[in-house]
């Protein structure tokens, strides 16, 4: 791959410098923690509940834009504000919710997703995201957990726990359809009806108290493909730190390029006059849909488009339709668009990945399909509500391999998992995080919590990763997905990078089967683009690869197949998956001829 050559007009210290300073958007303060001192944003809001207040309440220029479109469903943010205020107080005069109580969403990307987000978080109380698509063991496990006061299901949700609602005792209210049901011998109010039945004051949820950084704010879940969902607790601080991180980028960015203009649009009072429309189609369940997508796109007073499930056309459709000018996804939903009827005809300005690791071309592929866009990526987790470390623009062509810098709040240290030894530049260990975006704990999990956070604040975030002598950081594998080959350490993404340069391959995923000789052999599954199915075998492929790795990481196996591969609802390749598929099919070769391809 041709290196892209270009000459920054500022170097990053420049760019913090004017970033940071007295009166900035990104000025910093130091703010005591749990015991810990951190770097905070000065500017930041003080809760979500003073965000909305002031960026879309007080905001009266806002409220005829358009706010939440969902197939025929189109809500303004004026209409959004009416009907968020009136279900913060339902919440608390119906459903005596608190401050600080979990409010639970289980559903599909539906607007009412968004309104009951916005309306626990006025009075206070802790949207608890629980992710729409866990068999109903995990499921069940993650509401006895939190114990809500009231849960928010669609049909589809209600129908998966309607044998255990009654022995939880807790209320319902579902979405989608539209009529009143009793499961089981409990009451399960239908969403319309709850709104139209309340005569009450719409202002009562003024009595919950001020709410402070520190205070609870949210609850998502870890993707549970080693063992039982954890519930990731955020403070306020925490959850709406993503925005200003995510605004750094932008700005440092724009400072990289020589500009002085101001911070981002969308700061200050002010309705941004160019129309931004979001497109989210992964879940807002995950961070990167509600932390990253959902919520900048409301401070910017965006419209945001949601999809019920992720299709290419209805995807193509839509940013035609609704001139979408931005959109984030796992890579394999971009590489979707590759293949739309979205290449050519499309507004869109800014196309960000994140959630899973993205090929080193990603980012020269992108610009090829879509010219003139801003091409981003990001990595974080649930634990660090979303962006830990993020690059945009010419830093991304000329690093293609590195999922950026951390913004000014963020501490980075890579660490030898074996040792705890501090490494130096360039070399690889596990990935360690600090600052006032990690979360307070996992929920009821305090023996959890003490394993994944030290005494001092850093998150052990169990990815391996190099950072280089200018701060960018390069996430390398997963700790539990390193492969080891005869004592050869091989990491999944250098091989899935080396099969992403063939550009015949639309998806990839390697992993380690088993071997009683060596330990581990490397192994691929291969999706290819739709142009060469049935053209290229496991041969060509293997013969195309091998040039661009060392013998021992030449994968020993390539299944070639036709459907996608299987991600979970953030996007993750379920690699545990996929490493049972790959060693059966690897014994069975052998039973066939033995050390084939060895």
């Amino acid at each position: 791959m041709a290196t892209f050559e270009w000459k920054p007009a500022r170097s990053l210290e420049e760019c913090e410098a004017i970033m940071t300073a007295p009166g900035e958007l990104h000025e910093l303060e130091h703010v005591i923690i749990d015991n810990r001192v951190h770097k905070a944003y000065k500017n930041l809001w003080p809760s979500l509940r003073a965000f909305w207040l002031t960026r879309v309440t007080a905001n009266t220029e806002l409220h005829n834009n358009e706010y939440l479109v969902f197939e025929g469903t189109r809500i303004t943010y004026g209409e959004a504000d009416q009907i968020i205020q009136k279900l913060a107080s339902i919440l608390r005069q119906v459903y005596g919710v608190k401050k600080g109580d979990r409010v639970g969403i289980s559903m599909r990307n539906y607007p009412e997703w968004v309104l009951v987000f916005w309306a626990a978080s006025l009075l206070g109380a802790v949207p608890t995201a629980f992710n729409a698509w866990l068999p109903l063991d995990s499921a069940l496990h993650c509401v006895r957990l939190t114990t809500p006061k009231v849960l928010f299901l669609d049909s589809e949700r209600l129908d998966l726990l309607s044998s255990v609602l009654p022995s939880m005792h807790i209320p319902v209210v579902v979405v989608r359809p539209y009529n009143e049901r009793r499961v089981s011998g409990i009451s399960v109010k239908e969403w319309s009806k709850v709104l139209s039945q309340y005569q009450g004051p719409t202002d009562a949820w003024k009595k919950e108290g001020e709410i402070l950084p520190e205070d609870d704010a949210t609850i998502y879940f870890t993707s549970g493909t080693t063992g039982l969902p954890k519930g990731v607790l955020s403070s306020q601080r925490g959850w709406l730190g993503n925005c200003f991180s995510s605004l750094a980028t932008a700005r440092r960015s724009e400072l990289r390029r020589g500009s002085d203009a101001p911070p981002p649009l969308g700061h200050g009072p002010e309705v941004e006059k160019r129309a931004w429309g979001e497109l989210i189609a992964v879940p807002l369940f995950h961070v990167t849909g509600s932390t990253s997508q959902m919520f900048i796109s409301t401070f910017k007073g965006a419209k945001i488009v949601l999809m019920r499930k992720w299709d290419k056309d209805i995807a193509a459709k839509l940013i035609r339709d609704e001139k979408i000018t931005n959109t984030t996804g796992v890579p394999s939903i971009v590489y979707d668009l590759f293949e739309s009827g979205a290449v050519g005809t499309t507004t869109l300005d800014n196309i960000g990945t994140g959630g899973a690791p993205a090929a080193d071309s990603f980012a020269s592929e992108v610009l090829r399909k879509f010219p003139g866009t801003k091409v981003s990526q990001g990595y974080g987790l649930s634990e660090t509500n979303s962006i830990a470390v993020h690059v945009i623009g010419e830093d991304y062509l000329q690093r293609p391999g590195s999922t950026g810098l951390p913004p000014p709040i963020v501490d980075l240290l890579v660490v030898d998992p074996h040792t705890n030894k501090i490494l130096p530049h360039d070399q690889i260990g596990e990935l360690w995080i600090r600052g006032p975006l990690i979360m307070k704990g996992y929920f009821n999990n305090p023996k959890a919590t003490e394993e994944a956070i030290t005494r001092d604040g850093w998150f052990k975030t169990g990815d391996l990763a190099s950072i280089d002598k200018d701060g960018f950081v390069y996430i390398k594998d997963r700790v539990k997905d390193i492969i080891i080959r005869g004592g050869e350490n091989i990491h999944s993404i250098t091989v899935e990078n080396a099969l992403f340069a063939d550009a015949r391959i639309l998806d990839c995923a390697v992993v380690g089967i088993p071997d009683k000789r060596l330990g581990e052999l490397v192994g691929a599954l291969v999706v290819l683009r739709s142009e060469w199915v049935g053209k290229v075998t496991e041969e060509d492929i293997l013969k195309a690869v091998k040039p661009r790795l060392p013998a021992f990481a030449v994968p020993v196996m390539v299944k070639i197949q036709s459907q996608t591969i299987e991600r979970n609802a953030a996007g993750k390749t379920l690699k545990r998956e996929i490493r049972k598929t790959l060693s059966r099919e690897w014994e069975r070769r052998q039973k066939v001829k033995p050390n084939a391809k060895l």
